[in-house]
């Protein structure tokens, strides 16, 4: 944990058990929505880093970080949907809005015909020991 006078910084431990996290999380209420917001800006660190260029594996790392960033970016679209989601915006003509309208109507069952049964007849039914080989 840091603590400064601006603000508090609360790491939660990924193996360190649940007693930890919950005491923490019931202190500082709003700690798991920082730790968010703090990953959301370490996709813009990932991001901008450009030291690693000059590099012979400068292929490599830049996939590593495009994975680091996809994986923090799909976490906190799930985790905070409104503020990190996918925003869809659905709009449509103020003169002629969009209705929804869904209505239940009684209808009279319909009867269905009976089709005739068509029997076949059985295969002769053989014994069971009919089909060995007799000694």
């Amino acid at each position: 944990m840091i603590a400064t006078d601006r603000f508090v910084f609360l790491h939660l431990h990924k193996s360190g058990g649940t007693f930890v996290n919950e005491c923490l999380l019931r202190h500082v209420p709003g700690a798991r929505q920082l730790g968010y917001h703090k990953m959301a800006d370490e996709i813009i660190e990932l991001s901008d880093d450009t030291s690693y260029l000059d590099r012979t594996t400068a292929s490599a790392i830049v996939q590593q970080r495009r994975l680091a960033v996809d994986s923090r970016r799909w976490l906190l679209s799930k985790v905070l949907p409104k503020v990190y989601g996918d925003r869809i915006e659905v709009s449509g003509d103020p003169e002629a809005p969009l209705v929804t309208r869904i209505e239940l109507v009684p209808v009279a069952p319909i009867a269905i015909e009976a089709r005739p049964v068509i029997e076949a007849e059985a295969p002769p039914h053989r014994s069971r020991g009919s089909h060995r080989r007799r000694r």
